[in-house]
């Protein structure tokens, strides 16, 4: 099989506190075939300073306001000349400089998915685990069990796709939902890909994180299985909540 070159978006809004690292733990990859595409939302922080001091090791970037990270990474897609594309979000980072290497591989013609597992930094809730074991199947009827930056995505996958930029945190559900139907073929491999930071949107457990999982649910499951995932998430929401 001919080299793979690996796409790394890193969508970033004024993430100067973090985003030196991440990029670092893209730079220093083993892996030699790979471009990091960088797509920011119009920082006021000094984000932009250490983009631009790091610009001869960026395949890509832009700055301009956006409509969120979906809309960024979107963007990032659209300029990706990579076999596979992995996004990084600018608080998170790789776990070590061999993981480009390990999922390379890992690689076969007829996997689409190739994804792992991931830690969570700072976690705030005890019902969020320290390391979050990855999953694709039928565990995607109740949650978004497979995390966005343990997953590498075969570019085939975008050939008709992009991200929804009308949902805020679960667009990435969405998709592995949408990739479930499709009944791709995926592996799963065991290696922690990421550190991802766990204070973000997605882990404040707020009823606007709920209605949105339903909405997508209503458009992605079978009507049975919709109406059972009602009460469902309504415990999930209450269960976070009280605990």
């Amino acid at each position: 099989m001919a080299e793979q070159l690996v796409s790394i978006i890193i969508p970033v809004y004024n993430a100067e506190r973090t985003l030196q690292r991440a990029l670092d733990s893209a730079f220093s990859q083993t892996y030699p075939f790979k471009e990091i595409i960088v797509i920011d939302g119009a920082s006021v922080d000094r984000s932009n300073s250490i983009i631009e001091a790091n610009k001869t090791l960026i395949a890509y970037f832009v700055s301009e306001k956006d409509s969120g990270v979906y809309s960024a990474i979107n963007k990032g897609i659209d300029k990706a000349k990579g076999d596979w594309i992995y996004i990084l979000g600018a608080d998170d980072f790789l776990a070590d400089k061999t993981v480009l290497e390990k999922v390379i591989q890992n690689i076969s013609p007829e996997n689409k998915l190739i994804f792992g597992n991931v830690k969570n930094e700072h976690v705030q809730h005890r019902l969020v685990p320290t390391l979050h074991i990855s999953e694709f199947g039928k565990t995607l009827y109740w949650k978004n069990s497979l995390h966005q930056q343990a997953a590498f995505y075969h570019r085939s996958l975008f050939n008709d796709f992009r991200f929804d930029e009308k949902l805020k945190v679960l667009a990435d559900y969405d998709f592995h939902l949408a990739l479930l139907a499709q009944k791709i073929s995926t592996k799963k491999i065991n290696q922690v890909i990421a550190h991802c930071e766990a204070s973000g949107l997605s882990k404040q457990f707020g009823w606007p994180l709920y209605k949105e999982e339903l909405s997508i649910k209503s458009k992605r499951l079978s009507l049975l299985l919709y109406f059972v995932n009602i009460p469902f998430v309504m415990m999930k929401f209450l269960r976070k909540k009280l605990f």
